[in-house]
C-alpha cells in the first residue's frame, strides 16, 4: 500500500470515526519550516495543524518555522541559516518557484533532505527536491468547476464564466485555470475570459470593476482562492452584482480554499461551489513524509497531491475538520 493511501486511510478513520491511533514512540527528529509567504491566516494554520499531526500521531518531533514575508532574497538567506542548525530535513514552502532552486541544491548539498509543501519548485528544472506535498490544485478546480455547471445546468441555466484568475506565473494559479479549463471543454462550457487579480484582493476588486463591462452576458464567476474575496466581493457588491442563490438576480460562484470567509459565504448563499484546503490530511501525509525521510526510508513517489472535499450549502454543517472552523 502507498504513503499516501496508507495515510489517507488513517485521515478517514480520524475524521469519520475519531479512533485514536496507537501510540508508538519515534526518535526525536528537529524540522525546520521555510514560508516564503507572509503569515497570514492560511500559514497560521499550516503551522497549527501541522502542530496537531505531531501531537495526534505523539511523533517525538521538534519544529521551528520562519516566514520571509514574500522576500525571496530572505527566504534564502533564512535557509542558510537553517543549513548550519543542520536539522534532520527542511521544508519549504516557497515564495518564488523557479528561485527556490538555488536553495534546494545549497540544501542537499549539505546532505539534508528537502521537502517542498503547498507550491512545488520549478518541475523543469534538473534540480528536484527529495518530494513534494502539496493540495491538487487542478482536481481542486476541475472538481468545483463541474459541480458549478452541474448545478447551474439543472437550475435551466446555461453557464457563462468570467475567470479571476491567481499570479499568473504561480504555478498552484496556473493549475486551477487548467483545471477550470478542462472542465469547461469536458462541459462544453463557455468561459468568457480571465481577469488577472496577482493574488491581491484590491488588484482583484479593481481589475472587476474595470473589466466587467468588457464581457457578454456572464452569469458565473470562478475565483482562484478565497484568499482574494474581500476585494471580490466588494467589487460585486459595487457593480450590483452581489445577492444569494435563489434571488433572481443571484450570478453563480465557485471558488477555492475555503476560508474563513468564504466559509460564511457558503452558509449564506453567495458562493455555491467550493472545494476546501484540506490542511489535516496535507499535514498527516507531510509528517509521514519527514519520518520516513529523516530515517532514510525509500519514498514511494516523489510528488504526494491531496485532494480537496467539495463544499457546499448543502453538505458544510456536516464535514469535519475543514480549517476555517478553528479561525472564525
Amino acid at each position: 500500500m502507498s504513503l499516501l493511501l496508507c495515510a489517507l486511510v488513517l485521515v478517514t478513520l480520524y475524521l469519520l470515526l475519531d479512533i485514536k491511533q496507537r501510540e508508538v514512540p519515534k526518535p526525536n527528529i528537529n524540522v525546520e519550516f521555510f514560508f516564503g509567504a507572509e503569515d497570514t491566516i492560511l500559514h497560521s494554520a499550516m503551522e497549527d495543524f501541522f502542530r496537531k499531526a505531531v501531537e495526534y500521531t505523539n511523533t517525538d518531533i521538534d519544529v521551528r518555522f520562519s516566514y520571509a514575508y514574500t522576500d525571496h532574497l530572505l527566504q534564502a538567506s533564512q535557509i542558510r541559516d537553517g543549513i548550519m542548525r543542520n536539522p534532520n530535513v527542511i521544508v519549504i514552502m516557497p515564495q518564488d518557484s523557479s528561485k527556490i532552486v538555488a536553495s534546494i541544491d545549497e540544501v542537499q548539498k549539505a546532505g539534508i533532505p528537502v521537502v517542498m509543501y503547498n507550491r512545488p519548485s520549478d518541475p523543469t528544472s534538473s534540480i528536484q527536491p527529495t518530494a513534494y506535498v502539496g493540495l491538487d490544485t487542478f482536481n481542486q478546480a476541475y472538481t468545483t468547476s463541474i459541480a458549478l455547471f452541474k448545478l447551474m445546468r439543472e437550475d435551466g441555466i446555461e453557464p457563462r464564466v468570467i475567470n479571476l484568475m491567481g499570479k499568473t506565473t504561480d504555478r498552484n494559479a496556473i493549475l486551477r485555470r487548467n483545471g477550470l479549463y478542462n472542465a469547461a471543454e469536458e462541459m462544453g462550457v463557455a468561459i468568457l475570459g480571465d481577469i488577472e487579480t496577482d493574488w491581491d484582493s484590491q488588484i482583484a476588486r479593481d481589475n472587476l470593476i474595470a473589466d466587467y463591462a468588457l464581457y457578454d452576458a456572464p452569469n458565473a464567476f470562478f475565483c482562484a482562492s478565497d484568499w482574494i474575496l474581500p476585494g471580490v466581493e466588494q467589487a460585486m457588491r459595487e457593480l450590483d452584482l452581489w445577492y444569494p442563490y435563489g434571488d433572481p438576480r443571484h450570478l453563480y460562484f465557485g471558488s477555492q480554499d475555503v476560508y474563513p470567509r468564504g466559509f460564511t459565504l457558503i452558509k449564506e448563499g453567495y458562493i455555491d461551489v467550493n472545494t476546501a484546503f484540506d490542511l489535516f490530511p496535507m499535514s498527516m501525509i507531510l509528517l509521514q513524509v519527514i519520518l520516513m525521510t529523516a530515517n532514510e526510508q525509500t519514498l514511494d513517489q516523489n510528488s504526494y497531491l491531496i485532494p480537496g472535499r467539495i463544499v457546499t450549502m448543502n453538505n458544510i454543517e456536516s464535514l469535519k475538520e475543514l480549517w476555517a472552523l478553528h479561525y472564525l
